[in-house]
């Protein structure tokens, strides 16, 4: 490149004294051809940047495969460092880009994967050379209360040297409840009779993700819901216990 540029100058000088002769003035000419210098330089540094780049990448198609099998990774990941994680699992598509469910995570052509919680899908985002599994969860969100695709945890994954590395973190981006819709979840939880339906689930909803949004009345009004709501059992009881396990963790990694 620094050769094309070197060439490319001497070209503009040799056409510049060619044609000195039609400007009124050197002092014209030597304007033009310091202007087209520019130019030539800037368009070359613009073109350098656009085709190189070192950063994450994510690709569709390596010879990757997954652990014990002789199936290609459905997804991975060429780190700067020319690492390469490789996602293997069941893939599903949202409006927040593709999730995975049934994941495990593996260096590419390596024999010892990381196996995450089969029943989460996870959204897999990268931040430098940090890949970021976001779990996904449905939750009531916004002024409606409306089930939307959130994550309040993601596994974080990395490589410390040669090691693959994973830890549990909190999503920073998680959209919070505000203070005016918190009182009114208090306001309707004192309110409410006691009845089993999908009011109890998304007033369950309501409270969790009112603890997560940090009003610690609130987690201390989750935890207390089963004193209210005596007989929680089947669907009920089993959406408690993963909402509390969530909750949990996420004050473990707080």
């Amino acid at each position: 490149m620094v050769y094309f540029i070197f060439v490319l100058n001497n070209y503009l000088f040799l056409v510049f004294l060619m044609l000195q002769n039609f400007f009124y003035s050197k002092i014209q000419g030597a304007i033009l051809y310091v202007s087209l210098s520019i130019v030539l330089c800037a368009s070359a540094c613009t073109v350098k940047k656009s085709t190189h780049t070192n950063g994450p990448t994510f690709v569709s198609h390596t010879n990757c495969l997954c652990p014990g099998t002789d199936k290609s990774a459905d997804t991975t990941i060429i780190l700067s460092t020319k690492k390469m994680i490789s996602l293997c699992g069941i893939k599903s598509y949202s409006a927040q880009g593709t999730l995975f469910s049934g994941l495990s995570i593996v260096e590419c052509n390596k024999m010892s994967p990381i196996q995450l919680n089969p029943t989460i899908a996870f959204l897999p985002k990268l931040k430098s050379d940090t890949l970021c599994l976001l779990q996904m969860q449905q939750l009531p969100m916004g002024e409606e209360w409306h089930y939307t695709n959130v994550s309040v945890l993601q596994q974080n994954l990395w490589f410390d040297k040669d090691t693959l590395k994973t830890k549990t973190a909190i999503n920073t981006e998680f959209p919070k409840y505000s203070n005016s819709q918190i009182l009114d979840i208090f306001e309707e939880y004192q309110k409410v009779n006691v009845e089993y339906n999908e009011q109890t689930i998304l007033l369950m909803d309501k409270l969790f993700v009112s603890a997560i949004s940090g009003n610690i009345l609130a987690a201390k009004t989750f935890k207390n819901f089963e004193a209210k709501y005596k007989n929680l059992e089947g669907p009920y009881k089993s959406k408690y216990l993963e909402l509390s396990a969530m909750l949990k963790a996420y004050f473990e990694v707080h």
